[in-house]
């Protein structure tokens, strides 16, 4: 089974949505075009090298996959947690700090995951950067709120509301510092959930 693919443009206020589908409307193509990663192998030889080299972003991804875990959320949402900064794990970056933004880095997380996941993960983070938006109250927060018809507009894509929860998620981890401590303990149950929710995989992380 092959995930659907999606890509989102997101601006203010106007939301672009294409797919696969031929009746799908016309959007710009993804910020850094990136190959989608062949299988859940592949990925997972990069979630182990990373726990190696002690990768600050990989803790925290897991850190907000054991709070959506406890929060009792599906295998599928889990993975959008553990994952969100799976782009910045995988291949190298065109130079240049002004290209690392998180719009980018949420969209080519997302599409190297296309062939493996279903778009409740792949979509939930591509849209982490307005998610984040979405639920900012206060023009002083480093992120800048939504306007109303902006929030209106967002809050009737697609697993929009899905990467609202994620978005929970990540910001819970500030909140709870003991979280962080269980990341060594908990990752490899979080990457089996991971690999349990691949439409596309091969031997895995135990394999």
């Amino acid at each position: 089974m092959q995930a659907m693919r999606c890509t989102y443009s997101i601006g203010s206020p106007m939301f672009r949505i294409t797919s696969q589908r031929p009746d799908a409307p016309c959007a710009p193509p993804p910020i850094h075009p990136v190959e989608p990663l062949a299988s859940f192998d592949v990925l997972a030889r990069t979630l182990r090298r990373a726990l190696q080299d002690h990768h600050l972003p990989l803790r925290r991804s897991a850190a907000a996959a054991i709070v959506a875990r406890r929060a009792g959320a599906c295998d599928a949402l889990v993975t959008a947690a553990l994952l969100h900064r799976v782009g910045d794990l995988v291949a190298p970056w065109p130079e240049g700090p002004a290209r690392r933004s998180d719009a980018a880095l949420a969209h080519r997380g997302a599409d190297l995951l296309l062939d493996l996941y279903a778009p409740m993960v792949t979509e939930s983070i591509r849209l982490q950067p307005s998610a984040r938006r979405y639920l900012v109250k206060s023009s002083r927060s480093a992120s800048q709120p939504m306007a109303e018809p902006e929030r209106a507009c967002f809050a009737r894509l697609p697993f929009a509301m899905n990467s609202v929860k994620v978005a929970r998620w990540i910001l819970a981890v500030d909140e709870d510092p003991a979280v962080d401590a269980a990341f060594e303990r908990e990752l490899p149950a979080l990457c089996r959930i991971a690999e349990r929710s691949v439409c596309n995989g091969g031997a895995g992380w135990s394999g």
